[in-house]
């Protein structure tokens, strides 16, 4: 018998923990279900997909209880169903010689089989609306660089295997002193998405543009922004930086939770 001894975590709980479980398996290399959009051509008989969205994906872990009697599984039984019966939380499992969260995650369905006395079978289904695996590790796209002049061509290297959302810090500010609204603005050349923000500036801010939570934040405090804070390709990707302030000197890093579809 196969046991998983590593962690695998449902909302802050590691199911390994209940009492007689023993996980053997988790699958969550399903690809997610699609929504394509379909039109027709015109002039024409035929019709051709126009998008394709990811929707949610469905994740399997299965395993065994074994207790010394039939009183026992139903109370591990018990224990494991007021565990997984919630919506919308983390699952927390390894991966790829790391640790990766699934986000939005909500039970849909437990079977149990071959139930024997104190002995069963058991693989619950979990639906996951958000359908990408993220790495709970920070990766280092671009480190700590800085900068002086603008407009500015950063070269970031992203890998996964689907598009990635980027942490962008900018801090050790050193401006002159600002009395008049400035604006800072990052752009993905590529898909020609930019965002901006516009502020009176003060010496020492940290301003962090973060893809992944879709805010930007000022000192820890969320601040209103201008246009997408944009996915970026798997790949070498140039992106470009841009002020209106009349000097500056800063540190931009840009970091991601590596994530796959």
């Amino acid at each position: 018998m196969y046991k998983i001894s590593e962690p695998i975590i449902f909302d802050t709980i590691d199911l390994n923990t209940v009492p007689g479980i023993i996980i053997t398996g988790y699958s969550t290399y399903n690809p997610p279900s699609n929504n394509l959009s379909i039109a027709a051509i015109a002039l024409d008989n035929r019709s051709m997909t126009v998008s394709r969205n990811e929707q949610a994906k469905k994740i399997i872990i299965s395993g065994l209880i074994i207790r010394t009697d039939r009183i026992f599984l139903e109370t591990s039984l018990d224990t494991l169903n007021g565990i997984i019966k919630k919506i919308n939380k983390l699952l927390n499992v390894p991966l790829r010689n790391s640790r990766y969260e699934f986000r939005n995650v909500s039970y849909s369905n437990m079977v149990i089989e071959d139930v024997k006395g104190g002995m069963a079978k058991f693989s619950i289904e979990f639906i996951c609306s958000d359908p990408y695996s993220y790495d709970t590790l920070l990766t280092t796209a671009l480190p700590s660089t800085n900068i002086t002049g603008i407009p500015q061509s950063l070269l970031v290297n992203f890998t996964g295997n689907t598009e990635q959302v980027p942490i962008i810090t900018i801090n050790a500010f050193v401006l002159e002193p600002e009395t008049t609204e400035k604006s800072i603005t990052i752009t993905n050349p590529v898909t020609n998405e930019s965002v901006s923000i516009n502020r009176v500036f003060t010496d020492g801010e940290v301003i962090i543009f973060n893809c992944d939570t879709r805010k930007i934040t000022v000192n820890g405090i969320d601040v209103d922004y201008s246009g997408i804070l944009f996915e970026v390709n798997p790949t070498v990707t140039a992106l470009t930086i841009n002020d209106t302030f009349t000097t500056r000197n800063f540190n931009i890093k840009i970091e991601y939770y590596k994530r796959f579809i």
